[in-house]
């Protein structure tokens, strides 16, 4: 198994770059963006490679680490790959929203490109009790799972402690972030208890310099995402308390889930 992603902002014009071989991490977020850097670390024994052409990614990664599954990191509009398995995550918040592509509305491919999904994926599924996942305009019949989105607790950007999430409880914290919704981690950080003071959100994939992190208040405690911290050295924070959210999905029906997975690839591999 191996993942291929895009990379976002990273400074190498190599067609392919193995971000991971499953155990060591060879680029930086400033060479081949954050997300390859963030899922790296994320998935201990699974090679991650980035680049534009993930055709040269798959080859590369069937290649030299005899990769047989391929998970494409935001693939479904990448058509020059042929997918034997589409799943497609949905904001379960926001659905399809007013059903209109960017930038008059939040999606990426006109709704009717649905029909070629396997599955659909409601993402942050609310913990507390409400209606179902907006499904307006989805394909009727179209297979569905959910997950949530879960705080397991906060660790220093070195890595070295994790605390309890209920630590935030009554807690006056500053949020720190370069993501595409900053407003939905500020909702998460206060669900937990604490009151967000100040937001400080750059644009998505923002590459931070070491001013903007030495710039940072002291005397106040920031929170940043997992995917931000591949990017702040710890040194930048020094004598700034700059804590990081580690947060896991947790899906509604784990097995249901595996097992669909499972059984769509062993279908697809005795037709071959």
């Amino acid at each position: 198994m191996a993942i291929l992603s895009r990379g976002v902002r990273g400074s190498r014009s190599a067609e392919v770059n193995v971000v991971s071989d499953g155990e060591r991490v060879f680029f930086s977020a400033a060479e081949v963006g954050d997300e390859p850097v963030w899922l790296a670390s994320t998935v201990p024994g699974v090679p991650v490679l980035a680049g534009r052409n993930r055709v040269a990614l798959g080859l590369r990664a069937s290649a030299v680490f005899g990769a047989e599954i391929l998970i494409l990191d935001d693939g479904f509009q990448h058509h020059r790959v042929a997918r034997d398995l589409n799943l497609v995550c949905i904001d379960a918040r926001l659905g399809l929203g007013n059903g209109h592509v960017l930038p008059r509305g939040p999606l990426r491919e006109p709704r009717s490109a649905l029909s070629q999904a396997d599955a659909i994926l409601f993402t942050r599924v609310p913990v507390e009790p409400g209606p179902a996942p907006r499904a307006l305009g989805l394909p009727p019949g179209l297979l569905r799972f959910g997950v949530r989105i879960a705080t397991r607790g906060l660790r220093a950007l070195d890595g070295s402690e994790l605390s309890a999430p209920d630590v935030l409880r009554g807690q006056k914290v500053a949020l720190l972030t370069a993501i595409a919704r900053p407003d939905r981690l500020k909702r998460e950080i206060e669900a937990l208890g604490a009151e967000v003071t100040e937001l400080r959100a750059y644009p998505d994939h923002h590459l931070y310099t070491r001013a903007e992190i030495e710039a940072l208040d002291p005397a106040r405690q920031w929170l940043t995402t997992a995917k931000d911290a591949v990017k702040i050295p710890p040194s930048w924070a020094a004598g700034r308390r700059v804590a990081v959210v580690e947060q896991e999905v947790r899906p509604d029906e784990p097995q249901r889930l595996l097992e669909w997975i499972v059984d769509s690839l062993d279908r697809v591999h005795r037709s071959v």
